[in-house]
């Protein structure tokens, strides 16, 4: 699985409101930074 199918994933588990506001607040490479900060 590559890294934007597993992020794609857990984009799709999120609530719909949290990824709204997340798809507005943030652009999608912060989001990837986030995610690999977290799995570091």
């Amino acid at each position: 699985m590559s890294l934007y199918e597993q992020i794609n994933d857990e984009i799709t588990l999120m609530d719909a409101g949290e990824l709204k506001w997340i798809g507005q607040e943030l652009p999608l490479e912060a989001m990837v930074a986030v995610d690999l900060m977290l799995q570091n």
